[in-house]
């Protein structure tokens, strides 16, 4: 009767160690899983000042090109109306250079702009699997980890 009761002891003693080390995992857990939404928030703002940056830049520069254009046309009317034919066909064919080259650039930011959407939709997918591996299957591999343990210990006992 005595060995039962120290068994049984035993036994508590064991299952309250299993339970301090399930809580212990699941708080490790919240902590990793802390960290990785604060660095995914980190990385977020980084790439929105970034993309911010790029797209303030981008602005600038499109209101340059168009600046050099509209004075490339008055440049063009004004020889045309001086007589100067020759310089003022020279002139239109740079004017078109321009107008295309604006053009492709409108059209290369277009791209990034969907390579960019893209490329969230990858970030939402892998911070779904990522929330996904920590808030479900970690907490359930550290429970069927102990109670293997439990398990395989039942069995060696008998």
């Amino acid at each position: 009767m005595h060995s039962i009761k120290y068994l049984l002891a035993e036994e508590k003693q064991k299952a309250h160690l299993e339970e301090q080390k399930r809580l212990a995992a699941v708080e490790e857990q919240r902590k990793i899983q802390q960290k990785v939404l604060d660095l995914q928030r980190n990385h977020d703002e980084q790439v929105k000042q970034l993309q911010q940056k790029v797209h303030e830049q981008n602005q600038a520069l499109m209101k340059e090109n168009a600046t050099v254009l509209e004075r490339r046309m008055a440049e063009q009317r004004k020889l045309m109306e001086e007589g100067f034919q020759e310089k003022a066909e020279a002139m239109r064919d740079e004017v078109q250079q321009l107008e295309r080259q604006q053009e492709e650039y409108r059209k290369a930011m277009e791209n990034a702009n969907q390579r960019n959407s893209f490329l969230d939709f990858l970030k939402s997918a892998f911070q779904t699997g990522a929330l996904l591996y920590t808030t479900v299957l970690s907490p359930i591999a550290a429970l069927s980890s102990g109670l293997l343990g439990r398990l395989s210990g039942a069995v060696a006992k008998k």
